[in-house]
């Protein structure tokens, strides 16, 4: 975990609802931290893969939310995984019912910026808008090369081609 003044530390968490809980031993008790003291999260997983989470600003939630860092670079693309419990009442059988639905929302992020942007809603106007400074990528986004499933390629082609020119 790392904190917002340059120090970190090492140990077991999770995450839930935009907090970390988070004990330096087994046998601790968690302590629940927010983007007030920390900035990033790294989860060494049981594939030996390290997943990285950062509290970003989101304009569309407006309020700081703890995002998985899928690419960083000069432009950085985030991911929001969250589940949602939607409660039905049957009111024939007087029976309640609790269906989870899963969504998944990308944000990207000049390295500068402070704020992360939904790309996916208006996807050909706000692409033109963020990645203005690289003529390919709006061209290869109006004759269909990229698509909005591409936006992981897109962040990597304008991090590799674009960036620092």
């Amino acid at each position: 975990m790392y904190f917002n003044d340059s120090t970190s530390i090492e140990g077991l968490g999770y995450i839930r609802k935009d907090k970390v809980f988070f004990k330096l031993e087994e046998k601790d008790k968690f302590s629940k931290w927010g983007f007030e003291s920390v900035y990033k999260v790294d989860f060494f997983g049981f594939e030996k893969e390290v997943r990285t989470f950062e509290f970003v600003y989101s304009s569309v939630h407006r309020k700081f939310k703890l995002m998985e860092l899928v690419i960083e670079g000069e432009v950085n693309l985030y991911k929001l995984e969250e589940e949602i419990i939607i409660s039905n009442f049957d009111s024939e059988t007087k029976i309640p019912s609790r269906n989870m639905l899963s969504s998944k929302e990308y944000f990207v992020k000049h390295k500068k910026d402070t704020v992360v942007l939904d790309i996916l809603f208006g996807f050909k106007k706000k692409i033109a808008r963020f990645f203005s400074d690289c003529p390919d990528i709006i061209e290869k986004v109006n004759d269909t090369s990229f698509t909005k499933d591409d936006l992981d390629l897109i962040v990597l082609y304008y991090n590799k081609n674009c960036a620092n020119k």
